[in-house]
């Protein structure tokens, strides 16, 4: 027997309980997808930990329609990096004090955001695992609102990869499009 997914409990605000999948039924399969909202993500890293994030975000995509994204028509967009002890020179982004700050950060961002999409340039190969692994290190609380599912307990990551043992419950692309090139910039402001 598999797990209770009746007891899975997700940060979402409408959670539905049917006491059998065979209540649920699909009213139309020519229904328009729904808008979604896309987070792309760019991560910095510096050693073995992350220095600056940036996120851009755009609503209201419509999946159906093939809509063009350009660097213009983003809703949106932050860029968390550590302070330099150095240089405490204020620029048009969120300062942390530490890695632990800024991943405080960004998981607070994305719970607010709320993407259905999480796009990156090397999200499924590196980013996506090198977070996680980030997020467990630094025992970030509320970690699990980097996704939907509310977890108590943090997931055992492999060594070389998360994929096979976490999955992030919203949709992870590798996008080929111009939004690769406007993060890397976003990145290195």
């Amino acid at each position: 027997a598999g797990p209770d997914y009746r007891q899975v409990k997700s940060w979402c605000a409408l959670e539905l309980d049917v006491d059998s999948y065979k209540r649920v039924t699909v009213i139309s399969v020519n229904m328009p997808a729904p808008p979604m909202t896309v987070l792309c993500l760019a991560i910095h890293a510096k050693d073995t930990e992350v220095a600056a994030v940036s996120g851009v975000v755009y609503g209201n995509i419509d999946l159906d329609a093939n809509t063009a994204v350009h660097h213009g028509c983003a809703q949106s967009q932050f860029t968390v990096v550590v302070r330099n002890k150095a240089d405490d020179t204020a620029g048009p982004f969120i300062l942390a004090s530490d890695e632990q700050g800024l991943l405080n950060v960004l998981v607070s961002k994305v719970a607010l955001i709320d993407p259905d999409i999480v796009a990156g340039h090397n999200m499924l190969d590196f980013e996506l695992d090198f977070l996680l692994h980030r997020i467990g290190a630094q025992k970030v609380p509320r970690w699990s609102r980097i996704g939907r599912l509310r977890r108590d307990v943090f997931p055992k990551l492999g060594a070389a990869s998360s994929r096979a043992t976490f999955q992030v419950p919203c949709y992870l692309v590798v996008l080929q499009t111009p939004l690769k090139c406007y993060m890397y910039g976003a990145a290195h402001i």
